[in-house]
């Protein structure tokens, strides 16, 4: 499986946006509470990141997106941050636009994306018992 490419410096994190998708169907009744059932035990998750590249590093980064990930078609390994730390996750690229910037005197690519993980990284439940 592809992986975020280790030339590349790590999106960052500090406005990280991470929407998790509900996997309960919830069913309303004639009486009563609604009756609610799992779809699935896996938390799909969106999460909207950025990163900064230098000319060159854009440059990879468009060709890895169009020439390893087969523009966006393959899912890819990436470290992604959660309750648990960060972690390699499974990761979908669904969307991303580059804008030109000028940070001081440095000149580059801010870079905004949007992943899909198939899991969001979390403490199990055994590490979550201490804390109940």
């Amino acid at each position: 499986m592809p992986a975020w490419p280790a030339s590349l410096p790590s999106p960052f994190f500090p406005d990280v946006a991470i929407e998790p998708q509900e996997m309960v169907a919830r069913t309303n009744m004639e009486k009563g509470p609604p009756r609610t059932r799992v779809l699935t035990w896996a938390t799909p998750t969106t999460y909207s990141l950025r990163a900064w590249f230098n000319r060159e590093q854009y440059g990879v980064f468009e060709a890895w997106h169009r020439y390893t990930l087969k523009n966006g078609s393959l899912w890819f390994d990436l470290m992604l941050p959660g309750g648990a730390g960060t972690q390699s996750v499974t990761a979908l690229m669904l969307e991303w636009q580059a804008r030109s910037r000028s940070n001081r005197s440095v000149a580059g690519f801010e870079v905004n994306f949007k992943v899909l993980t198939r899991s969001r990284p979390m403490m199990s439940e055994a590490e979550l018992g201490p804390y109940l």
